[in-house]
């Protein structure tokens, strides 16, 4: 992932995410927590070994809702959908694409709108404002909590 996130000009990587393409437990071995603490141990070492990724993203087929319940609770936003993403026994299906931000990291201006807008402006809109704004200017530090320390 360094290699693939270096700049040449020596600054730091912007923007580099990481990617979790499959995340199982055998039948057998379901309901004790390990998908869980698999999900949990990955979150750790990009977040201690990573510094300049600044999202974790997966995709789920939108049927598994124990997966879905699992992803949320561990903090990931539902960030996108897609038609026919997968193909599973001779079907399409389709998946939500999820990601947890770090380091840092935020979600899209668009996906941070679109929510704001399902929910109402009343509250929210002068806090959209300037997450949008400080969004298009990432120079500025931005302090955060490791994720390793929130998940311990």
């Amino acid at each position: 992932c360094e290699t693939l996130c270096h700049r040449e000009d020596g600054l730091p990587p912007v923007g580099c995410l990481a990617y979790i393409l499959t995340l199982g437990v055998a039948d057998s071995f379901r309901r004790r927590g390990l998908a869980r603490e698999l999900l949990k141990r990955s979150i750790i070492h990009v977040d201690r070994h990573m510094p300049h990724v600044q999202a974790v993203h997966l995709h789920v087929v939108t049927y598994n809702h124990a997966a879905i319940r699992l992803y949320e609770a561990m903090k990931f936003l539902q960030v996108g959908n897609f038609v026919s993403f997968y193909h599973l026994h001779g079907k399409p299906y389709d998946s939500f694409l999820y990601a947890l931000y770090l380091h840092g990291g935020r979600p899209p201006w668009k996906w941070r709108l679109k929510n704001l807008l399902s929910i109402g402006l009343a509250s929210t809109w002068k806090d959209w404002v300037l997450s949008a704004w400080c969004s298009l200017w990432r120079n500025e530090p931005q302090v955060h909590k490791p994720m390793a320390e929130e998940l311990a």
